[in-house]
C-alpha cells in the first residue's frame, strides 16, 4: 500500500542519515525509488553522493543497478564507463570499454581509446571487429564498409587486420 511505501522510505531516509556509507541502505532506497518509478529522485540521490565520493565503486554499482531498473540507458552507459575507467588498466578493461562504446554507438569514444598509448596492438582489430560484427548483424552493410574504411585510414598499420575482421563478420553472417 501507499502508506507502507511511505513508511519504508522514511525508515530508509533515517538509515541513510545514520549510516551514510552503508551501500545496502542506498541500494534499498534506490530499489524503492525504481519500484515507484521515481527516476528523478534516484538520479538526484546518486548525483549528490557522487559529488561527495566520485570514485566510490559500490555507489557506481548501485547506480548501474538503478539505471538498469529504471530504464535510463544514457545514465547507465555513463555510470558503466565511469566504473570501468576506475578499474585497473589492462587488456580486460580496454576490451570492456570497447564493447561498451560499440554497444552504445559511441564511435568517437572507441576511436579515442584506440588512439591512446595504453591500448595493445590487437585492440584496434578487436574493437573494429566488435563494431563490424554488430553493424552486419543489424544489416547495416554499407555502414560497416564505411567503418572498416575509416578504421583502416585512421590506423594504417592495422588496415589488413581491420579488413580481415570485416571479411570475417560478413562471412559469419552468411553474406557475400
Amino acid at each position: 500500500t501507499r502508506r507502507q511505501l511511505d513508511r519504508s522510505e522514511a525508515i530508509l531516509d533515517d538509515l541513510l542519515i545514520q549510516k551514510p556509507d552503508d551501500p545496502l541502505a542506498l541500494r534499498a532506497m534506490l530499489d524503492l525509488l525504481a519500484q515507484q518509478e521515481r527516476g528523478a529522485d534516484g538520479y538526484a540521490l546518486i548525483e549528490e553522493r557522487l559529488a561527495e565520493t566520485p570514485d566510490d565503486l559500490s555507489l557506481l554499482q548501485n547506480a548501474i543497478r538503478f539505471y538498469r531498473q529504471s530504464g535510463q540507458r544514457e545514465r547507465l552507459i555513463d555510470a558503466t564507463e565511469r566504473l570501468l575507467k576506475l578499474s585497473p588498466e589492462g587488456r580486460q578493461r580496454t576490451l570492456s570499454l570497447l564493447q561498451l562504446y560499440v554497444q552504445a554507438g559511441r564511435m568517437d569514444s572507441m576511436e579515442s581509446l584506440l588512439e591512446s598509448d595504453q591500448t595493445t596492438e590487437d585492440a584496434v582489430a578487436l574493437g573494429y571487429g566488435l563494431l563490424l560484427r554488430q553493424l552486419i548483424q543489424q544489416e547495416k552493410v554499407e555502414e560497416a564498409e564505411a567503418a572498416a574504411v575509416r578504421g583502416a585510414s585512421l590506423f594504417p598499420d592495422e588496415a589488413g587486420r581491420i579488413h580481415y575482421q570485416h571479411y570475417l563478420a560478413i562471412w559469419a553472417s552468411g553474406g557475400d
